[in-house]
């Protein structure tokens, strides 16, 4: 997606860690896993501990979630 990838670009990410991000900053659980070794150890070295002792740095700015939240065409909950 055009937006996401954008995103991405702008903070120097994948479009794995903005959605990632996006679902932890909007109160979602969220288990991320491949059958793809690559997969697996980018996955593994997403997790690192913050200095708040979380698991994941997540750094979406409001401007960020508002543009992720308005690609949902659904109508209902987000899965």
């Amino acid at each position: 997606n055009p937006t996401l990838q954008s995103i991405a670009l702008s903070h120097d990410t994948t479009v794995s860690e903005v959605v990632l991000c996006w679902l932890l900053q909007e109160g979602m659980v969220a288990i991320p896993r491949s059958s793809s070794k690559q997969h697996l150890l980018i996955n593994s070295l997403q997790q690192r501990q913050t200095d708040d002792g979380k698991a994941y740095k997540c750094f979406l700015n409001n401007s960020d979630m508002n543009a992720i939240r308005a690609l949902d065409k659904s109508r209902g909950l987000p899965w």
